[in-house]
């Protein structure tokens, strides 16, 4: 009993230490923080779509998302020389896909760029984003691990990482007061083509199909605690492996606005 009182009072002290390092840590980036605040809400319900760069994604999609509000990714950036689209916010977080994309990355096309801290951040329209800047409350306590795979709580003081750019973009909407969210191009499924011919790049350590199944389950525990967010979110990709959400048509969901015109 005693050993026990003993090590939950150690892990508590190690807790408020490692949090007072973090926001010595962190102290840097709160002029980030305070512009990340503006957006907050900024989109209070309202619809967004996050274009994943999957091997269904076709240009004929892009195309159809002119005027609605999107996220997008990565490699998404090699496919402006065929479509005159553009995602409302853009996200990079992986230091390969950038070290192939960064001199694209620094063309004015974007409203505001989403940079992972520690990458490149001499471009203007970059709004910086840490991940896990308090890693440390979820690797002491393996119980508490798991929470890793849920959306933050608050992203201002960390993202919860996940096997895929997609889930930070999914907690900046939750951020943003998004309440519906469509996917595009989130395939889920690394057998074949990687990526759509209209954003490849080439990867030094491809990804698994293990890691796609690492995505389904993270995205079946988003879809478990969507309902405390008030967030919907549907899946317009076409085809690929992933069903925790509902299946949409992409045409289903932009032609009542075209309609509308």
């Amino acid at each position: 009993m005693k050993k026990n009182f003993k090590n939950n009072f150690l892990i508590r002290y190690c807790h408020k230490f490692l949090f007072f390092i973090s926001l010595l840590i962190k102290f840097p980036f709160l002029k980030h923080d305070k512009e990340l605040s503006l957006y907050r809400k900024k989109h209070k319900g309202q619809r967004c779509f996050i274009v994943a760069t999957g091997p269904s994604l076709k240009i004929e999609d892009l195309k159809m998302l002119k005027g609605e509000i999107c996220f997008s990714m990565n490699s998404i950036i090699k496919s402006f020389d065929k479509t005159d689209w553009r995602p409302t916010y853009y996200t990079i977080t992986d230091p390969g896909v950038f070290e192939s994309c960064k001199d694209l990355v620094k063309e004015k096309y974007f409203q505001k760029i989403f940079y992972r801290k520690g990458l490149d951040d001499k471009n203007k329209n970059v709004c910086h984003f840490s991940l896990n800047i308090i890693k440390y409350r979820f690797c002491l306590n393996s119980k508490n691990f798991k929470n890793k795979l849920f959306p933050s709580k608050n992203i201002k003081r960390y993202f919860n990482d996940g096997p895929s750019v997609v889930f930070s973009i999914i907690q900046l909407a939750i951020y943003m007061g998004f309440s519906e969210i469509y996917l595009l191009g989130q395939d889920c499924n690394y057998e074949g083509n990687l990526h759509s011919n209209i954003a490849s790049v080439d990867y030094k350590f491809k990804p698994t199909n293990v890691q796609a199944l690492s995505m389904i389950d993270c995205f079946e525990n988003y879809s478990s605690v969507l309902d405390k967010y008030s967030l919907k979110i549907f899946n317009a990709t076409r085809g690929g492996r992933l069903e925790v959400f509902p299946r949409v048509n992409l045409e289903d969901i932009i032609q009542p606005k075209e309609n509308s015109l």
